[in-house]
């Protein structure tokens, strides 16, 4: 009988054992429970691949904007309609600016001339005197639009057909008439009867302040 309660009572204490086992492991953890280590829930992405893959979607990101704004600012400045028109316009007006430099340059390197209508009249006059049809085309107005040498062609072509000797007579009796306006100054050429025959319009050449002859 002593045999058998022994060995009755021997997994109490087993089990009593382990409870208190229990009881200690539990007190070492503030009274809970032992943590359990948690398992993965699944595949977790590495962090170097993460950070990849945003760089590169923020990177073609960026170059889709940038192509975007480049093909509007292209459009707005260069391809559009009014961009091509801007463009022809500030063509035309650097032409112009061009013109009127060369322009003015000519007209003021320009000083064959006197600084009054009549002195100008009497040194063309004294050209044909002397059958210089070259210095006597140098008293008339600078054109752009025209070739210098025409009225050096135009002179030597009367002087050939012996006309400088009537021009002069005809240009010795010019008479001056009232200027219409500032800077223009007109003579009126009469035969010997008094009828108008022609006239000779000046003009006066403000970059170098010589008058030069117009028209004749």
């Amino acid at each position: 009988m002593k045999r058998a309660a022994r060995k009755n009572f021997f997994p109490l204490f087993l089990f009593l054992g382990r409870q208190e086992r229990k009881m200690e492991e539990s007190m070492q953890n503030g009274g809970l429970p032992p943590i359990q280590p948690a398992q993965p829930a699944g595949p977790v992405l590495e962090p170097q691949k993460k950070s990849r893959w945003k760089f590169w979607a923020v990177s073609a990101l960026f170059f889709v904007i940038l192509v975007i704004v480049g093909l509007y600012f292209a459009w707005q400045w260069w391809l559009s309609p009014a961009a091509v028109q801007r463009a022809q316009l500030q063509e035309n007006i650097a032409l112009y600016n061009a013109a009127m430099q060369n322009y003015e340059s000519a007209m003021r390197a320009d000083t064959y001339g006197s600084s009054t209508p009549e002195g100008t009249l009497q040194m063309f006059i004294d050209a044909l005197k002397q059958g210089d049809a070259e210095l006597a085309s140098e008293y008339f107005l600078y054109d752009p639009a025209k070739p210098k040498s025409g009225w050096a062609d135009a002179l030597s072509a009367d002087k050939d057909a012996g006309n400088f000797p009537g021009i002069i007579a005809l240009l010795e009796r010019a008479v001056p008439t009232k200027p219409l306006m500032e800077g223009y100054f007109d003579f009126e050429l009469r035969d010997v009867q008094g009828n108008l025959v022609a006239d000779v319009g000046m003009k006066l050449n403000k970059y170098s302040g010589v008058w030069k002859i117009e028209n004749m």
